[in-house]
């Protein structure tokens, strides 16, 4: 299971030596649903727009995740799956004195964090995500590729624009990791220029670095913790 989270550039430090550690008691980035100060947030679809959010200097970094390793008992759901399903079963948008709820009802609903990967593409993980599980990183800048951050900055995270879009964007992270040929936007081209155009911006690796930091004792490290997931199942 692939996962990621994107971030300022500033924590790629911090995280390559002591991992990726949840807010504390720093400011959330969001207001509508704040994030909870224990918990890191993971997605398969939207790090790079995340990423591109809580930037503070001119470069953001995407950690690429193996969530095999994680301790499945420390995923939990994001906030806009939970809110989204009070909405859908109530019928109403929660009140500003219920917004704090929801970072107690994370922990209710604890169980529905596979549904919120699967119909939000978005998971929040307890604590602080190792080292070892970090595969690799994906520096990206996002002023020398301007065609594609408008592409990144552009979706509402909900549920519907998951079931939608969140194929399109997977695909955008396995291209700016590498592990695909042409940006999903060649396919979805609805003229010869506009085709033209993404199949020049997929030839173009300007302003992006991918780094594997998977060594062989870090291979190690995730190999034997698969091992003792199966042990205990």
């Amino acid at each position: 299971m692939r996962l990621c989270h994107g971030t300022s550039v500033r924590s790629l430090k911090s995280a390559l030596k002591h991992g990726l550690r949840p807010r504390n008691n720093r400011s959330s980035n969001w207001k509508k649903n704040p994030s909870h100060p224990d918990m890191v947030y993971l997605s398969t679809a939207y790090p790079f727009y995340f990423g591109c959010l809580s930037r503070s200097s001119k470069k953001l970094v995407v950690f690429e995740i193996d969530g095999d390793v994680l301790d499945t008992n420390n995923f939990y759901p994001d906030e806009d799956f939970i809110t989204e399903l009070l909405h859908r079963h109530e019928g109403r948008e929660l009140r500003p004195e219920e917004k704090g709820a929801v970072l107690v009802m994370i922990r209710k609903y604890q169980d529905q964090w596979r549904n919120s990967l699967r119909f939000l593409g978005n998971c929040a993980f307890r604590g602080t995500v190792p080292t070892s599980a970090i595969t690799r990183y994906c520096l990206f800048t996002p002023v020398a590729r301007p065609h594609i951050t408008a592409e990144l900055i552009d979706p509402c995270i909900s549920i519907m624009n998951f079931q939608i879009q969140g194929g399109h964007f997977k695909k955008i992270v396995a291209w700016m990791f590498g592990d695909r040929k042409l940006l999903p936007m060649v396919a979805e081209a609805e003229t010869m220029e506009e085709r033209q155009l993404w199949v020049e911006q997929s030839k173009d690796r300007t302003g992006i670095e991918v780094v594997d930091i998977a060594g062989e004792t870090h291979e190690q490290d995730r190999q034997t913790v698969r091992a003792d997931r199966r042990h205990h199942r």
